[in-house]
C-alpha cells in the first residue's frame, strides 16, 4: 500500500501558503483582541464560520465571490510563469466587463448566443487591453510594471466615458441592467445553493484551471513559458521564438481577468458596473489568489475561494460593532501574508534540500568504512 505522503516530495508550497493563513488569521484576532476583548472571541468565530452563517445559501456566495477571483488569479498567475509581472488587472477587468455588459444589452443576442457571446467578447476586450504593454515590454524591454499600472486608470476612465455615451443609467450613476435571458444560467447551483447568486461562471473557473494546469505542466507551449520565465535570452538561445511567447502570455492573461470582469457583472448579483474613480478591486486581489497558491492553477481553485470565504465572513463580522475597515485591516494582513508565503516556501525548500544533502553524505561516509 503507498503511503499517503511521499517523504521525498516537495510539499513546501502547500505548507508555506498554510502557515501564512495561520499567521494571517492569528494578527487578525489579535487586531479584533485589542479593539473590542469583550467581543474578539466572537467576532474572530465569525470569521471562521461566517461563510455558512445562512447554510448553504451563504457558501453559494462565496463561490460566486471566488470566481472573479480564480480566473483573475489565473490570469495574473499565466503571466507570472513567464516572468511578466501583469499588474494591470482592474485595467483589464474594467474594459472586459463594460464590453460584456454593453454587448449583452445593445447586441440582444437569442438563445445561449446572449451571454456565450459576451464572455468573448470580455475576453477579446481584456486581450486588447493587455496588446500594447505586452508588444513594448517584448519588443523594447519598456517595464511591463509602469505599463500595465498606467493602463490600469486609462482603462477605468475610458470605460466611464463610454458607459455614460452607450449603456448609461442616470439615475443610478451606473450601466444599465442587463436583461434576464442574457445572464449567466444557473446550471442547478440555485437548487443546491437556494437563495444565493451563484452561477456557471464557477464551472467556467473550476474548468480553466483544469485546462490551465494541463497546458503548463503537459504542453510545450507550458514548457516555453516557463522557460523564457527563467531565462528569456536562454530560451531565444535554444530556438524559442522568446517575443512571440511573451506577447501570448500577455494577451492570455488578459483574456482571462477581461473574462473575471463578464462572469462578475453577468449575474443576478445586482451588481452594476458604477461610472467612478475607483478600479475593481478584485484585479489587485488576483494577485494574492496567485501568490497564495504558489502560482498552481489547482491550488489557485482554493486560495481563491478562502480569500472569498474571508471576504463574506468579515461582512458578519461588523453586526459586532467592528468598522468595515477593521475587516479590510485583517484581509489586509493575510493578503500581505500570502506574499511572505513565497519567502517561506523558499526557505522551507532549502531546508529539505539541505537535509536530504545531509542523508547523502552519511551515506557515502558509511560505505567508505
Amino acid at each position: 500500500m503507498k503511503k499517503l505522503f511521499d517523504p521525498n516530495k516537495d510539499y513546501s508550497g502547500i505548507l508555506s501558503s498554510i502557515v501564512a493563513i495561520v499567521i494571517g488569521l492569528l494578527v487578525g484576532f489579535i487586531v479584533l483582541l485589542v479593539l473590542k476583548p469583550s467581543k474578539a472571541v466572537e467576532a474572530f468565530g465569525l470569521l471562521i464560520t461566517g461563510g455558512f452563517y445562512s447554510g448553504l445559501k451563504t457558501f453559494g456566495n462565496v463561490l460566486y465571490y471566488a470566481t472573479p477571483l480564480i480566473i483573475c488569479g489565473l490570469g495574473t498567475g499565466v503571466a507570472f510563469k513567464a516572468s511578466i509581472f501583469n499588474i494591470g488587472g482592474p485595467g483589464q477587468m474594467h474594459m472586459g466587463a463594460f464590453v460584456a455588459i454593453y454587448t449583452a444589452v445593445k447586441w440582444n443576442l437569442p438563445g445561449p448566443l446572449g451571454w456565450l457571446v459576451p464572455l468573448i467578447m470580455s475576453m477579446v476586450a481584456g486581450a486588447l487591453w493587455a496588446l500594447i504593454p505586452a508588444l513594448l515590454y517584448a519588443y523594447k524591454k519598456v517595464n511591463v510594471i509602469i505599463l500595465t499600472i498606467m493602463m490600469n486608470y486609462i482603462g477605468l476612465y475610458l470605460a466611464n466615458r463610454l458607459i455614460v455615451l452607450n449603456i448609461f443609467d442616470s439615475a443610478k450613476n451606473q450601466t444599465r441592467a442587463v436583461p434576464m435571458a442574457h445572464k449567466l444560467p444557473t446550471m442547478g447551483f440555485d437548487k443546491i445553493f437556494r437563495g444565493s447568486v451563484v452561477n456557471c461562471g464557477f464551472v467556467i473557473a473550476i474548468v480553466l484551471a483544469i485546462v490551465f494546469y494541463i497546458i503548463l505542466e503537459k504542453t510545450t507551449f507550458g514548457y516555453e513559458i516557463k522557460a523564457c520565465g527563467k531565462n528569456r535570452d536562454a530560451a531565444d538561445y535554444a530556438g524559442i521564438n522568446a517575443r512571440k511567447t511573451i506577447v501570448v502570455t500577455m494577451l492570455i492573461s488578459g483574456a482571462l481577468i477581461g473574462l473575471a470582469g463578464a462572469t462578475m457583472y453577468l449575474s443576478n448579483a445586482g451588481k452594476y458596473l458604477k461610472v467612478e474613480d475607483n478600479t475593481l478591486p478584485e484585479g489587485f486581489q488576483g494577485l494574492a489568489v496567485t501568490l497564495l497558491a504558489q502560482n498552481n492553477p489547482i491550488g489557485i481553485i482554493f486560495s481563491g475561494i478562502f480569500l472569498a470565504y474571508l471576504e463574506t465572513s468579515g461582512s458578519f463580522v461588523q453586526g459586532l460593532g467592528f468598522s468595515s475597515e477593521i475587516v479590510d485591516v485583517i484581509s489586509a494582513v493575510i493578503i500581505y501574508c500570502s506574499a511572505l508565503s513565497l519567502l517561506i516556501s523558499e526557505f522551507m525548500r532549502k531546508r529539505r534540500l539541505n537535509r536530504l544533502t545531509g542523508v547523502d553524505r552519511k551515506k557515502v561516509h558509511g560505505g567508505d568504512k
